[in-house]
Formats: C-alpha cells, structure tokens, sequence
C-alpha cells in the first residue's frame, strides 16, 4: 500500500460531519472535530468546532471549544471556549476559560471550573 497518501496520525484522530449531515450517536476522538452538520448524542474530543451551520444536541466534553453554530443540552470545556458573533450555548456550560465575542450568546448556567 502507497502510504504517501496516507493521512498523518494527527490527522487521523480528527472527524468531520458536513453541513446537510445529521448524525446520531457517541463521537469519542482524541484530535479534532468539526461539525457543520447535525449532531445528537455524545461528544468528546481534544478540540471542538461547531461552524456556522453546525447544531449540537447532548453531552458535549472537550478541551477547547469554538463556537459558530449552536451547542445544546450540557457542554463541559476544560480549558478555553469561544463563542463567536453567531455562534449559541444552550443549557449548562461549565468552562476552563470563556470568550463571548459581540453577538455570541450564552443561555442557561454558567460555571467557571474549579481547578
């Protein structure tokens, strides 16, 4: 097999839902995940982007966060989120540290996490 085509091991722990994708179920992935689709279930990755078209519904855990879309139900980011100008969290956000750019909105708790 050509593995020069292969993806890097980085590369290799990331997943990508598209946009006019929905997808039910767990997502566990040590890398990145972007979401430009519809996501119901679990989510816990090492990063986490919900581009502008991405919705999230359920458990959402990871280190960093970027918020474009909407994220609902229960998110827990052990270090840095930023919610962008489009971007909403819904329901109970706990947070390492948070960013709310102009436009970006917060509804529901919000818990700074105690180290």
């Amino acid at each position: 097999m050509d593995q020069t085509n292969m993806p890097s091991s980085d590369e290799s722990n990331n997943i990508s839902i598209g946009q006019g994708v929905i997808f039910v179920g767990w997502i566990f992935a040590k890398g990145k995940a972007e979401i430009s689709g519809k996501v119901t279930g679990q989510i816990k990755v090492d990063e986490l982007v919900v581009s502008a078209s991405g919705v999230i519904f359920g458990k959402i855990s990871a280190r960093e966060m970027n918020v474009l879309g909407s994220a609902n139900d229960e998110i827990i980011c052990t270090e840095y989120v930023c919610i962008h100008a489009t971007g909403v969290i819904s329901g109970k956000l706990i947070y390492g540290d948070l960013e709310v750019k102009k436009g970006g909105r917060v509804m529901g708790s919000i818990n700074r996490r105690d180290d």
